[in-house]
């Protein structure tokens, strides 16, 4: 099993655009069925996790007042 950083990064759309701070990223398996980690973004709206290389999985923003896609992968 080989790791790789990924790289998530949260932001605002609204004008002026603008990152998120302290947006909760979970990962999922691609059908949704097991919880593999999740972080929370930083100051700058990122957040780097490892994880596992040549692997399709789900992902879930969530953040108080905001409303995210429900589904990428």
């Amino acid at each position: 099993m080989s790791l790789v950083s990924c790289t998530f990064i949260a932001s605002d759309d609204a004008i002026p655009a603008s990152t998120l701070e302290a947006v909760v990223v979970r990962v999922f398996s691609e059908d949704g069925a097991t919880f593999v980690t999740q972080g929370a973004t930083d100051e700058d709206g990122e957040l780097v996790l490892e994880l596992e290389d040549a692997t399709t999985y789900w992902v879930r923003f969530f953040k108080l007042g905001y409303a995210f896609e429900s589904r990428l992968t």
